[in-house]
């Protein structure tokens, strides 16, 4: 699996998508099929327009494996 990841990060077809949690923002690691789709996901922001801050969404394109690895493990977390 990370081999898919490693290409998806090279191929810039990787985002991660942060969202709250527990105290926490959370990453979880989206793969696109194509770089296109993955660069208009990355500028995705919803913070301050959810009724909720429990529904806010934002993402960046991930250039970085391991973090892309942590991401897809559940593991990308930021306190």
């Amino acid at each position: 699996m990370s081999m898919k990841i490693r290409k998806a990060v090279e191929e810039g077809r990787a985002v991660i998508r942060w969202s709250h949690g527990d105290w926490e923002n959370i990453g979880e690691l989206l793969v696109f099929d194509s770089p296109e789709t993955a660069a208009m996901e990355a500028e995705r922001d919803t913070r301050g327009h959810c009724w909720s801050m429990a529904d806010e969404i934002w993402s960046e394109l991930c250039t970085d494996v391991n973090r892309a690895i942590k991401a897809d493990r559940g593991l990308l977390v930021v306190s």
